[in-house]
């Protein structure tokens, strides 16, 4: 009798193995799925001298979990900041720093107008748009954002850029805060981009 117990239990209990794996194997496969086609991707980037001045043009991709969009349309905004920072290329020694500038953006949906917001905080311009694909696109389009003076810059060295677009996890309520810093849903942030500076 206990012979034939023992033998139901071990049963039982590889059974049990079995699902634990393969839920575990499952929920592994959906985060990296999931992850991999959220956050933001920089898709080209050149920074050309105009008017005395080196500026950045940008296309970033924004890519937002069902997380993101779901606290987005509960009220919940979205920050994320584009970070540049200019350096002077050095072979045999660390690249000094020239330059660096910010730009931060938040997304959020208007209940009320029942259209999605996008403000520059850099300059507190405030923009409305019927669909988050429009409001995205609008807070990827980079134009003419100043990085440094040409007269900073020496003919005789390379410079390039390096440009990050860093989600503020930081931003969302107090809350959402532990998980954001968690759970790859919230890995909304892009990769570094290095680009040369045009002469």
């Amino acid at each position: 009798m206990n012979n034939q117990f023992s033998k139901l239990m071990i049963k039982l209990n590889s059974k049990c193995w079995l699902h634990w794996l393969f839920f575990l194997s499952f929920c592994c496969y959906s985060t990296l799925v999931f992850a991999a086609d959220t956050g933001a991707v920089i898709k080209k980037a050149e920074v050309p001298v105009r008017n005395g001045w080196y500026m950045l043009d940008a296309e970033i991709d924004y890519r937002l979990s069902q997380v993101a969009l779901q606290a987005l349309n509960n009220g919940v905004f979205l920050q994320w900041t584009l970070q540049v920072k200019v350096y002077q290329q050095r072979q045999y020694i660390w690249a000094p720093k020239l330059a660096e500038k910010k730009r931060r953006f938040r997304l959020r949906l208007h209940a009320l107008m029942n259209m999605y917001q996008v403000t520059s905080l850099s300059n507190d311009k405030v923009s409305y748009y019927a669909t988050l694909p429009a409001a995205l696109q609008a807070m990827g389009s980079i134009h003419n954002m100043i990085l440094i003076e040409q007269t900073e810059i020496q003919p005789e060295y390379q410079y390039y850029a390096t440009i990050v677009l860093n989600f503020d996890r930081d931003m969302l309520p107090v809350p959402l805060q532990p998980a954001a810093f968690i759970y790859p849903e919230w890995s909304l942030s892009s990769s570094q981009y290095i680009c040369p500076l045009k002469k």
